[in-house]
């Protein structure tokens, strides 16, 4: 598989960072664009990634303070977060800006 043509733009990196927040870095949210070859698939496959490490911590913890956190919500939330990406059709879809669903070349 080639790498991507062009770099992410900072329109697409703002437009994936309303999504997935501050998780990863540029850079590997860029490796992953240039090894998948969509912003959408890039964002889907670190959303996806963040709930797969979630489900491998405990659903809740009590630290020494007493303090008891439970870790279920933030799950639900991002689970929220991928399902409402996925039905309004990724970055483009919903009125979104066509911009955003630049696909590299050698996938078209």
């Amino acid at each position: 598989m080639q790498s991507a043509t062009q770099p992410l733009t900072d329109d697409e990196w703002a437009a994936a960072t309303s999504w997935i927040g501050t998780s990863i870095t540029r850079e590997e949210f860029e490796a992953r664009y240039n090894r998948l070859g969509s912003v959408d698939q890039a964002i889907i496959e670190t959303i996806t990634y963040i709930i797969s490490k979630m489900n491998g911590q405990p659903g809740s913890f009590s630290l020494p303070s007493g303090l008891s956190v439970t870790t279920s919500e933030n799950l639900r939330a991002w689970q929220s977060i991928l399902a409402s990406f996925q039905s309004r059709g990724g970055l483009g879809g919903a009125g979104g800006t066509k911009i955003y669903q630049r696909v590299r070349e050698d996938l078209r």
